[in-house]
Parts: structure tokens; sequence; C-alpha cells
């Protein structure tokens, strides 16, 4: 039977999620990579030394530590040049970015305020990141 295993972003993380664990009591990285994008792996703190330790991984599998999963908070790994930093995103706050930074090719909005221009969406997107091209379609006949 499959137990749920609490994993969270970071060990300040406000709150894990429970990520189901497999028949045999592993837990598949493509599980953990689709709560957290970008995820390598996981590690916990020991509970006798208070250091940080490394879940094995075997071919996109975690393996249980020696004593099962437990109730421990296994905390996200990502890759070193996958780090996430504080960025900026309004002049009087800083927000902590919890995801991977990813490029986005494309983004498509829909049921915008009919006063949106092209200048307010280049305003608010060039707070995350460059922004190449904004385009507002309207209906031809409603403008």
């Amino acid at each position: 039977m499959a137990e749920y295993i609490r994993v969270a972003e970071d060990e300040e993380s406000e709150e894990p999620i429970e990520i189901p664990s497999e028949d045999d009591g592993t837990v598949l990285l493509s599980t953990v990579a689709a709560q957290f994008p970008g995820s390598c792996g996981l590690r916990y703190r020991n509970p006798e030394n208070q250091c940080m330790r490394g879940v094995r991984l075997v071919e996109g599998i975690l393996h249980a530590p020696d004593n099962g999963w437990g109730n421990l908070v296994y905390v996200v790994n990502y890759p070193k040049d996958n780090k996430r930093k504080m960025d900026e995103t309004d002049a009087s706050s800083a927000v902590k970015v919890k995801r991977a930074v990813q490029k986005t090719s494309d983004l498509i909005i829909l049921g915008l305020p009919w006063k949106t221009s092209e200048q307010d969406l280049k305003d608010y997107f060039s707070t995350f990141g460059e922004v190449i091209m904004v385009q507002v379609k309207r209906d031809t006949k409603t403008g």
C-alpha cells in the first residue's frame, strides 16, 4: 500500500506537499518534479545529528532511507545552476521566486479587461523578465 511523504520547497517553506510513494515504497522523481519543476532529488535533516542527508536516487527512483520515509519533511534538491534567488518584482517589496526559472516563449492571456493596452501588459510582465513582444488581439467588429 502506498504511503505519502511530506516534501517542501525548502526548509523554511510554509507548508509541505504530500507526495505518494509507489507500492514498493519508492518515490518516482517524476512525481516530485510534477509538483516541483526542475527538481533533481530530495534531502532530509537527520534527527540524530541534525545534518542534511541526500535520498538515494537510482534511474529516476528515490529509495527510502534505512528507517523508511517516516514523518520527516523532505526538501527538494535543484541543480546548482538552477538555484532560485530573491527577485524584486515591485518597488515596495521583494518576493521569493518559488519555482525554477524557465523562459516562456509564448504566453496567451484570456479574459483581459477591454481597456488593457499592450503597454500595460508589457509594464506588468517586464517585472518578471525581458518582454520581447506584446500583442493584444481585438475583435474587428467590436474593437
